[in-house]
């Protein structure tokens, strides 16, 4: 820029950008890791590969975000702060349908008790108090997402199925090396 030469410059090296290949499983490989899945983790992980939904985009998705006669999932405030529409894999719509009928069940079964409400987005629990309770606003994986109430506002906080763990239980199970 300055056009001036520096002699003192003439022996530094440039450093390197690192090239970084992601890291692609074979479908067989793919297939024998869900094949190791149960429950939960084997719908999380269809829908992460299926669908494309990233780690927490999954674990925060909820119920009126799953669409089943359109086949569609809305995926709410994901990377940059922004919504998006991605497709249902087949193979994951009836175990998700099995899997909310049980969920349902447990939440009717806490608001019996007093207890089930989600937390809501932004100022949503001011606007709309009723529906933190309401069916559609719980959380699809209610296991991965743990409410916990400290002095009277609660809070989320992931409590399992974390990314550090991802890996080591999948080398931990034999399925890749």
């Amino acid at each position: 820029m300055l056009k001036l030469d520096l002699p003192w410059l003439q022996g530094v090296v440039r450093a390197k950008k690192p090239k970084h290949l992601p890291v692609v499983l074979t479908r067989i490989e793919v297939d024998a890791l869900l094949a190791q899945l149960q429950g939960d983790s084997w719908i999380v992980a269809n829908l992460l590969y299926g669908a494309g939904l990233r780690l927490l985009e999954a674990l925060r998705l909820r119920v009126k975000d799953v669409d089943f006669t359109r086949r569609e999932i809305i995926v709410r405030d994901g990377k940059g702060q922004k919504d998006r529409v991605t497709m249902l894999p087949m193979r994951v719509v009836e175990p998700l349908r099995q899997h909310l009928n049980k969920v349902q069940r447990v939440h009717q079964g806490d608001l019996a008790e007093g207890f089930g409400e989600a937390n809501l987005p932004f100022a949503l629990a001011r606007k709309y108090p009723n529906a933190a309770k309401e069916w559609g606003w719980q959380f699809v994986f209610r296991r991965a997402i743990a409410l916990r109430i400290h002095a009277g506002t609660a809070f989320i906080a992931i409590t399992c199925m974390r990314k550090p763990s991802r890996g080591r239980c999948v080398r931990r199970r034999g399925v890749l090396a």
